[in-house]
């Protein structure tokens, strides 16, 4: 019976030994790194400082687009003209009326290429602050609850939602932008004295 004993505390051990070393490891995968993620297209229209940046940036655009409507109108339409009188015109007055709408086209065209460039100018500009102000959210979000890893939603071809922290990054945005509209009118104010 003593060897029975013996063999019975030996296999309570392993077993005892076994599931320690067991929770041990279930523990280890549970504890890993913290992670998250944030829907950055979300963020861009849902938080009130990029909602308001949108908008500035698309009335820049659709006055832009009103602006080369209103000059290619009038060559549209001397151009239908054109063909429609070409029947009764002269070989020589048609291709020189041709080639004075072709010159005006090709400046049209010219200032569209340059408001375009302008209009990508100033779309980087309103971006890039933005972008800084949305990686320091995140960072700030990162350093408070402690995660390692925060990654772009689109970058992921699967993410549960117990990792998403775009509300968070959200909220965090538009408490924000109370207080530089406070610091704005403070300076305005500053100014206006």
């Amino acid at each position: 019976m003593k060897v029975t004993g013996i063999w019975a505390l030996g296999i309570i051990g392993v077993l005892a030994l076994g599931s320690i070393v067991l929770s041990s490891d279930v523990t280890a995968q549970t504890s890993g790194p913290k992670l998250g993620f944030v829907d950055v297209e979300r963020v861009l229209e849902e938080a009130e400082v990029f909602k308001a940046k949108a908008a500035e940036l698309r009335a820049a655009r659709e006055d832009s687009q009103k602006s080369l409507d209103e000059m290619t109108a009038p060559l549209v339409k001397e151009y239908e003209e054109l063909q429609a009188q070409r029947s009764l015109m002269k070989p020589e007055e048609y291709t020189k009326k041709l080639n004075d709408l072709e010159k005006r086209k090709a400046e049209v065209r010219g200032i569209q290429r340059e408001r375009q460039v302008q209009l990508n100018s100033r779309l980087k500009q309103t971006l890039d602050p933005l972008r800084e102000k949305l990686q320091a959210v995140v960072e700030e979000i990162a350093k408070q609850e402690g995660y390692e890893f925060i990654f772009k939603r689109a970058d992921l071809a699967y993410s549960a939602a117990q990792y998403d922290i775009t509300d968070k990054v959200i909220n965090k945005l538009n408490t924000m932008a109370p207080e530089k509209k406070e610091t704005e009118k403070k300076e305005t104010e500053k100014k206006g004295k």
